[in-house]
């Protein structure tokens, strides 16, 4: 019995040297495998730990998903390694109005400025909201008005005005035109501005003459039976 014992023990002490050695080998190769991958969201970045060799793998980790509208670098398909870095730009659907005529674009942008970039909007547009304020991504309602040129001829003059504003009624009012109740216009007071367009002023001007003019007449005499011998009517 004591030497059944004295056999069994070095084969015991084999084998759970074997799975230490497995358990040991194991844990090196799979802490190898771990990477630690930079993902920025929106600008804010996070450090993932990940055993994934793709960006698609990086995300699945974070628990990120990118949608249609976003975007993604490196591609979805990249191999990473250790110290990569992924950017995700979450997209936002912009509802805007610019110069009275609406419209819908998707833009990666954080801020209203760097949307306005985005689409290619200038720089001197008017915009309902602060350019510093962040777009939710939710969605935002923007209205724009562009800067346009717009020349007036008034008065045997030309006046060019810089305009963010909206109609031809607008225009005139900045630039100090008054119109009398019979001036003529080129176009409606309430027409949409456009860059480079003209307005004419026709100065229409009236007076009211009295003048005596004879006229020719014939007269015709009726006896009158209600009237007075001698009067006439």
């Amino acid at each position: 019995m004591s030497v059944r014992t004295l056999v069994q023990r070095p084969a015991a002490l084999l084998l759970q040297a074997a799975v230490m050695t497995a358990l040991v080998g194991g844990t090196a190769a799979w802490s190898i495998t771990t990477k630690t991958v930079t993902v920025s969201v929106d600008g804010r970045p996070q450090a993932v730990r990940t055993h994934g060799s793709t960006v698609r793998d990086v995300l699945a980790t974070a628990g990120l998903r990118a949608g249609g509208h976003d975007l993604l670098a490196p591609a979805a398909d990249t191999q990473v390694g250790d110290g990569d870095r992924v950017v995700l730009r979450r997209g936002r659907e912009l509802e805007l109005v610019v110069d009275g005529h609406r419209r819908t674009v998707w833009v990666t942008a954080a801020s209203v400025d760097e949307a306005l970039a985005q689409i290619g909007l200038r720089a001197d547009s008017y915009v309902s909201a602060s350019r510093s304020r962040r777009i939710p991504t939710s969605g935002l309602l923007l209205q724009v008005r562009t800067a346009k040129t717009v020349a007036i001829l008034v008065d045997g003059k030309v006046r060019t005005v810089e305009t963010t504003r909206l109609t031809v009624r607008d225009a005139l009012m900045q630039a100090g035109v008054r119109l009398r109740p019979t001036d003529r216009l080129s176009a409606p007071r309430g027409t949409l501005l456009t860059d480079g367009m003209t307005i004419r002023v026709s100065r229409v001007l009236g007076r009211r003459v009295v003048e005596d003019v004879a006229i020719p007449f014939d007269t015709v005499k009726k006896p009158d039976a209600t009237l007075y011998v001698g009067d006439t009517k």
